[in-house]
């Protein structure tokens, strides 16, 4: 079985995982932990000189996180663990009409970078159009793995992992091991984008629970040091 029990706490398998039960739950409309993530990156994007190639590992089922990314990078390369999450995306790529509609999060996009004055229909379809072309590779990933994409190995000037690790283990051991490999894929004075689930132990989806490592900003710290960063940076 793929079930595991941690904490008196029975977690589904990920054969259970429901991608379009997960956009549907979490992002009808726009939360207020996904407002703090989108600003976030935002705000932080903007202070990156030039433009990069980008890594989003563990996207999920979502473009959400990738629309803030479109001005700074020359090409995007997503990756998840789940094929039906990857799948979910390929089908908005190709503007499938099934596709999930994330209009009103590029809108909220175009309004955190105050470039406009208002935010037309033209100007969300033209982000979310730029958003295809700089989307290269679909590829799936696993953060258990020393080279976590597999058939390639490379660095990246931008990675952003957000809900990921934390979001995959309720095992503190697992889950640094994960944010190690992870962590493998920036390039040296790279950038790291990253965002987590805090004092959690589970999320639902549907009628289904799914593992969260219980941490918070201080267990991330200690992490990061232990990897090399710089508390200072």
């Amino acid at each position: 079985k793929n079930n595991f029990e941690i904490r008196n706490m029975q977690y589904s398998s990920w054969d259970q995982w429901d991608a379009k039960g997960y956009l549907h739950q979490y992002f009808s409309r726009i939360e207020p932990e996904e407002k703090a993530t989108l600003e976030f990156l935002a705000q932080r994007l903007a202070t990156i000189k030039g433009k990069h190639s980008v890594l989003q590992f563990g996207c999920g089922p979502t473009i959400a996180e990738s629309l803030p990314v479109v001005p700074y990078a020359t090409e995007i390369y997503m990756a998840d663990y789940l094929s039906v999450n990857i799948q979910e995306i390929s089908t908005w790529l190709k503007k499938d009409p099934e596709s999930f509609n994330w209009n009103d999060f590029t809108s909220f996009v175009l309004e955190l970078e105050g470039t406009l004055h208002t935010v037309s229909g033209s100007d969300i379809v033209n982000r979310e159009e730029d958003l295809r072309k700089k989307i290269k590779r679909l590829s799936f990933c696993d953060a258990g793995k020393s080279r976590p994409i597999p058939g390639q190995w490379r660095q990246y000037p931008v990675v952003i992992t957000t809900f990921c690790a934390d979001s995959a283990t309720s095992s503190k051991k697992i889950w640094r091991k994960y944010m190690k490999n992870i962590l493998r894929l920036v390039a040296p004075s790279g950038h790291l984008f990253l965002g987590a689930l805090r004092n959690a132990d589970f999320y639902l989806v549907g009628g289904n629970s799914f593992p969260c490592v219980y941490i918070d900003e201080h267990v991330m710290f200690d992490m990061l040091t232990e990897n090399g960063y710089d508390e200072n940076n």
